[in-house]
């Protein structure tokens, strides 16, 4: 299959860093060549798309050359690969075998989940939401029209939107001719974001013992193994966030210009990944700057013009092409306008309203099968305390009512992280304790507390309370494992072994039965408990977990349209209608062509008036009769409530 040439290509890309990287640190260069993987996925798609050459014959000759390069280069010093493979079969077995038979049961437990879970990525197709909407048809506009510019479209989070992952998929998409490996980008992830969280680990010196349970504990992160089938983005951006950490530690321990240009590219990769990232990105880049400047006093250098640009170089380099769309779209980088963030972001903001909405985040993480509904009490009682009303207008997202325990148990929008929160409090309390003790305060607790809170704040003061927030704190969460690992050091072996004896079943065991109960991805179907999807069911219908009256009509569209062999179809859909059902067929079907007609947004004036249309399909009854470029259409579905059909009179 051609979708191995990216695997192969990422090994070449490896094989050639450890090569030319001075650093011993197998991790260092794993988390070094994602990054340049990444800067090559990312600068391929936006110099083929110069040339309108996003296809197949184009993709898979630039993974070729890159392939042929890379291991031409990995043959001449096969020696050094050698070496370097060898070292790490030995450093593999040697940390196995250092483990106790409990650890040892423990890690085949999390392996045997992880291969649950990647299998469910590959039998299930992507069928969250936002991948109906607007990550996954923006792929397919890209391939039709052979470029990531600007186009049409109803749904102009398909343009705006950070487009990092989506740029990773659009490369398996064209390889496998599918959207099979789709879902794997954020388990490979998941995978890759617990080496970014050890490496930061291993530059603070702690055990192997807590860096085993650091492993574990992020491989059990409820919102983490639910996104792991899922083509969500932000275990990508976790693991973005992670790794911009850990290059700012290196960057400050050495100020060598490698260290600082890697974590240039890894801040510009996280604004690329989401746009949340630009609420935590610049508290990392705001503590680094703070300790680096310090240590300039201290030294009495200050080299910062040249290790800024080494910094900021990157970050506008990689950036630049999706700024620059944004720009000529809305007028702004961002891309998001005042309009579509009304009822998201908050119009005025108050002490009191960000307390409210830190209690009120921090809630959703009350896991019901836990402590019940005791997380909604507690806010309640809270609010009250503060004289403030719960749902007050302006607070929550499209003034929704508050609701810590959502009725969605298992689903990747709104999944809690019980366990780890309540870790992370009980760390805290330890801290204080300590501090009451020694009289000390452990800067490197404290600095990791000060991160996780501001950027928690800062997310709080700027964005609406919403019931699927958790999915958006995955960072804050990888960052909290990290604060835990460093207190967990602190403690004795003895304590730290009876604790995990007693919170390693819980944690796997939990993490399996919500895995293989996953809401829109269910190995087992149980009613009440998922969406009315099952295991067994045609792959198409698995798209419509979420809307399940959806598909018998999604379907009837199908079978109609593949019949019409070429077809131009118009589409006219809503800002968050579901796209990608109707076009998934365009990866298998060059001759079908979709496009977005009859906008009334700023893209309108990318609309082609001229364009021959042979039917016209829409997400909501329009007419009876519509008119495009002098044609008439007739609706032939005028009994459907969801996909309406026209064809020409």
């Amino acid at each position: 299959m051609f979708i191995t040439l990216l695997l192969v290509s990422f090994l070449a890309t490896y094989f050639t860093t450890i090569i030319l990287n001075t650093s011993k640190s197998i991790k260092e260069n794993i988390l070094t060549s994602v990054l340049l993987f990444s800067v090559i996925i990312v600068f391929s798609t936006e110099i083929l798309s110069l040339f309108h050459g996003i296809g197949f014959t184009e993709i898979i000759s630039f993974w070729v050359l890159i392939s042929i390069l890379g291991w031409g280069f990995a043959l001449k010093n096969k020696q050094i690969v050698h070496n370097h493979i060898s070292s790490f079969k030995s450093n593999v077995f040697t940390s196995v075998n250092q483990l106790s038979i409990y650890y040892k049961i423990t890690l085949l437990s999390i392996i045997a989940l992880l291969i649950l879970i990647f299998f469910q990525g590959v039998i299930y197709p992507p069928n969250n939401w936002d991948s109906m909407t607007y990550h996954l048809p923006r792929i397919a506009h890209w391939i039709q029209n052979h470029s990531v510019e600007n186009y049409t479209t109803h749904i102009t989070r398909q343009l705006y939107s950070p487009l990092y992952s989506e740029y990773l998929d659009l490369h398996t998409h064209i390889l496998s001719h599918s959207d099979i490996f789709s879902n794997s980008i954020q388990f490979f992830f998941l995978i890759l974001t617990v080496i970014a969280v050890l490496v930061v680990l291993n530059e603070f010196n702690v055990s192997k013992l807590i860096l085993f349970i650091s492993a574990i504990l992020c491989l059990t992160l409820p919102e983490g193994l639910l996104q792991a089938s899922s083509t969500q983005n932000d275990i990508v951006h976790s693991f973005f966030t992670v790794v911009s950490i850990y290059f700012a530690i290196k960057a400050y321990k050495t100020f060598e210009k490698k260290h600082f240009i890697l974590f240039g590219i890894a801040i510009s990769l996280c604004l690329l990944t989401k746009v949340i990232a630009y609420i935590y990105a610049p508290f990392i880049v705001l503590i680094f700057a703070f300790f680096a400047l310090l240590k300039m006093i201290k030294e009495k250098k200050y080299p910062i013009l040249k290790y800024s640009i080494y910094f900021i170089l990157p970050i506008i380099l990689i950036n630049f092409g999706h700024s620059f769309r944004n720009y000529q779209f809305s007028g702004n980088i961002i891309g998001t306008d005042h309009e579509h963030e009304k009822g998201m972001v908050f119009e005025k903001t108050s002490p009191k309203i960000i307390l409210s909405t830190c209690l009120k985040n921090i809630s959703l993480h009350s896991d019901p099968i836990f402590i019940g509904n005791l997380g909604n009490v507690l806010v309640e009682k809270a609010h009250i305390l503060i004289n403030m009303d719960i749902n007050e207008p302006g607070t929550n997202v499209f003034d929704m009512k508050f609701e810590a325990n959502n009725n969605w148990q298992f689903h990747e929008d709104v999944q809690p992280n019980f366990i780890h929160i309540s870790l992370f409090f009980c760390c805290i309390l330890i801290s204080f304790v300590f501090l009451l003790k020694n009289r000390k305060i452990d800067p490197l607790g404290l600095t990791f507390l000060i991160l996780i809170s501001t950027q928690f704040i800062l997310f709080c003061a700027y964005l609406c309370w919403e019931p699927w927030n958790t999915r958006v704190h995955s960072p804050l969460f990888f960052e909290i494992i990290i604060f835990i690992a460093i207190i967990l050091n602190k403690l004795s072996v003895k304590l730290i072994n009876i604790s995990m004896y007693l919170l390693f079943p819980v944690l796997i065991g939990y993490g399996y039965y919500s895995s293989l109960h996953n809401y829109i991805r269910p190995y087992f179907y149980k009613s009440g408990l998922n969406s009315k999807i099952k295991i067994t069911d045609p792959r198409f219908k698995k798209y419509f977990a979420n809307q399940i009256q959806l598909y018998p009509e999604y379907k009837s569209f199908q079978k109609f349209i593949l019949n019409k062999n070429p077809a131009v179809v118009g589409l006219i859909t809503h800002i968050d209608g579901w796209e990608y059902p109707l076009i998934v067929n365009e990866f298998k079907n060059s001759n079908l062509k979709i496009h977005h007609i009859n906008v009334t947004n700023l893209t309108d004036k990318l609309e082609e008036k001229n364009k021959k249309l042979d039917y016209i399909v829409s997400t909501h009854i329009v007419d009876s009769i519509l008119v495009y470029n002098h044609t008439k259409f007739k609706l032939t579905t005028p009994r459907n409530k969801h996909v309406f059909i026209y064809t020409k009179l």
